[in-house]
This record gives structure tokens, C-alpha cells and sequence, in this order.
């Protein structure tokens, strides 16, 4: 489980809630910024993930490549061979 966004919504819900009971802008602002602040968070999280992540090729992509490789080697053999 993510504790960390459980407890962001956890918080945030209860400053919804003293704000609603105390009928407080201020709560109600400290609670969007909570939430806001969890959201930026949360793509923070999201971009160094992606950041980490190694890139490559696939294995289709890597036949691909290898079978148009070996193809074209065939067609310049024919080539030669023809003696164009």
C-alpha cells in the first residue's frame, strides 16, 4: 500500500473537515494546498521514475531489425552476384 498518498488524503479530508465544522477559509485553503502539495508530489515521483528508467528496445523491434538486416544483405548478394 502507498501510506504516503493514504496519508496525504487523510489529511487533507480533515481539514475539509474542520473546515466545514468551524466554517474556516482558512482550513479550506490549507486543504487545497494539501492536496496541491500532494499532487506535485505525486508527478515529482512520477518524472524521477521516468528519469531512471533505462532505455531500449524490445525484442520484436530487435527481430525486426535483425530480419530487414538479413534481408537486405540477401538482396545486395543478389546484386553482386548479377554483377550490377
Amino acid at each position: 500500500m502507498n501510506y504516503e498518498k493514504i496519508f496525504s488524503y487523510v489529511i487533507t479530508a480533515s481539514l475539509l473537515g474542520l473546515s466545514g465544522y468551524y466554517q474556516s477559509a482558512a482550513f479550506a485553503c490549507a486543504a487545497v494546498a494539501s492536496l496541491a502539495v500532494g499532487k506535485v508530489f505525486e508527478v515529482y515521483s512520477r518524472l524521477l521514475a521516468v528519469k531512471e528508467q533505462k532505455p531500449g528496445i524490445n525484442d520484436e523491434v530487435k527481430r525486426a531489425l535483425h530480419d530487414m538486416n538479413a534481408r537486405l544483405a540477401t538482396v545486395e548478394y543478389g546484386i553482386k552476384q548479377r554483377g550490377f
